[in-house]
């Protein structure tokens, strides 16, 4: 048996596939179609071209990475990685990167919001992200949660910078404290609540951000974020507040 043409068109496998490999992603995405598809549903509404790449296919895993670059006529608009860990049932974000040109009109929103689009199409039960850089700040306005493993991380980078930021006023550390002495993991979403302005210090001199960047972003914070999709685990506040974060209904 060959490996059918449709497999193939409109991606690019980082390595030959097999015939195993073939049968594995029909089984395992019956729902959605053939790699080209997903990588359609991934960058739904986003617009331009595309160049989409099969990078890992594992069927003794139940693992397949995907890694898209999206175009207009002139240039990079994106890049972003998806891997589906289907034994877990899990979709992870692993990458999206916007160009400079390209932020603040709503690719990432637009790219987050397709992941869980997916995810419940697939039904699927988590969808996960690993935060770094700006990320860290993100992520948690998104609504995803630490474990509380990488909630113990993440407070003592917070304690740690806290000191070097300038502007927090009184209530505010009082209450900052009190959040990184709690055991909730959801104290992540209290962080990425302040507002602020204050000031951080950069190579270039003291930046004004948010105060909630400024404990998350700036500390450089990164942790293991989770959103849960399927019962009994679902969280109604977790769900709402990613979709007030990608202003995305359902």
């Amino acid at each position: 048996m060959t490996i059918p043409r449709s497999f193939l068109i409109g991606v690019r496998h980082r390595r030959r596939p097999t015939i195993d490999d073939y049968n594995w992603w029909v089984s395992s995405f019956a729902k959605i179609g053939q790699p080209a598809a997903v990588c359609d549903h991934l960058t739904a509404g986003v617009g331009g071209s595309r160049e989409n790449v099969v990078d890992i296919l594992e069927p003794l895993n139940d693992r397949a990475s995907l890694e898209i670059t999206g175009f207009n006529a002139k240039s990079q608009m994106f890049w972003t990685g998806r891997t589906f860990f289907l034994k877990a049932d899990r979709l992870n974000m692993d990458v999206a990167s916007v160009e400079p040109d390209f932020q603040g009109k709503g690719l990432g929103r637009q790219l987050a919001a397709n992941c869980f689009c997916l995810a419940g199409s697939m039904d699927l039960k988590q969808v996960t992200v690993t935060t770094i850089g700006r990320g860290n700040y993100v992520w948690a306005r998104a609504g995803f949660l630490p474990s509380l493993k990488w909630w113990i991380k993440l407070r003592k980078k917070v304690k740690a910078y806290l000191p070097k930021i300038e502007g927090v006023n009184a209530d505010q550390a009082d209450l900052i404290d009190t959040i990184l002495a709690d055991g909730e993991v959801k104290g992540v979403w209290a962080l990425a609540d302040f507002e602020g302005p204050v000031r951080v210090p950069t190579p270039e001199g003291l930046q004004e951000v948010s105060l909630g960047s400024a404990l998350l972003c700036h500390s450089d914070a990164s942790w293991h974020g989770t959103i849960e999709l399927a019962e009994p685990h679902a969280d109604a506040e977790q769900l709402e507040r990613f979709r007030n974060y990608v202003r995305f209904w359902g």
